[in-house]
């Protein structure tokens, strides 16, 4: 082999591994989104007549917190149901507000948020989990590349104390009553989990196979 064989291949190879190492360091240091949840709060909807009826609720801002926007991003719920809603808005009159709710966001850029309104079975709370998935370049090389991350919902906010407003006869005012948390609770239909929970880390297979389930949009 020729000195100048030798010299080409050389070039070739640094040539190569040059360009590797700029894509790897691309990938490593490439813009991204990141979801923070904050001003969270939660409560119960109870109706009154049985704790067993009684459903956990979070309310939370979450804002895309990182240095790249997140396009088709999607909010859903893994043991809980979900909804993403825009700013609130009140009536042109005063009287009454609400929120325009979304199945999809189309993009969200670095310091953009939206809110969330969660319900869940307090039973499942520290399971349950706020699932986001989005695609991070609408180029068409990476359009097909969705992202996932989870947040517990007991990251976001503490399960809230079942408690009462009850009136005491004996002195004719009301007092808060706290029940303890049912072991077993009776979801109402309206509040059907979007999907189911995660199964556990150990069962590698399964959560594989749920984490596939929740980007290509099927129900695990």
């Amino acid at each position: 082999m020729t000195f100048a064989s030798v010299a080409a291949i050389a070039t070739a190879v640094s040539v190569t591994a040059t360009l590797v190492l700029s894509l790897f360091w691309r990938m490593l240091d490439g813009r991204r989104a990141e979801w923070v949840a904050h001003s969270s709060k939660s409560t119960w909807r109870y109706d009154g007549e049985s704790p067993q009826s009684a459903a956990a609720a979070l309310e939370c801002e979450v804002a895309n917190t990182g240095d790249g926007d997140a396009y088709r991003v999607e909010v859903t719920g893994a043991g809980c149901q979900v909804f993403v809603q825009g700013e609130k808005r009140t009536s042109s009159h005063g009287f009454g507000s609400w929120r325009e709710q979304f199945a999809l966001v189309p993009r969200m850029g670095s310091g953009d948020h939206f809110h969330l309104t969660v319900t869940c079975d307090p039973g499942v709370w520290h399971e349950a989990r706020i699932v986001f998935t989005w695609t991070a370049s609408p180029t068409r090389f990476r359009r097909l590349s969705r992202r996932m991350r989870t947040m517990r919902l007991s990251d976001v906010a503490p399960r809230p104390p079942l408690t009462e407003e009850k009136l005491n006869e004996e002195w004719g005012g009301y007092e808060t009553v706290e029940h303890s948390i049912p072991a077993r609770t009776y979801m109402p239909e309206e509040y059907t989990p979007d999907s189911a929970l995660p199964p556990r880390r150990t069962r590698v297979f399964s959560r594989l196979k749920w984490r596939l389930s929740v980007l290509t949009g099927r129900r695990a």
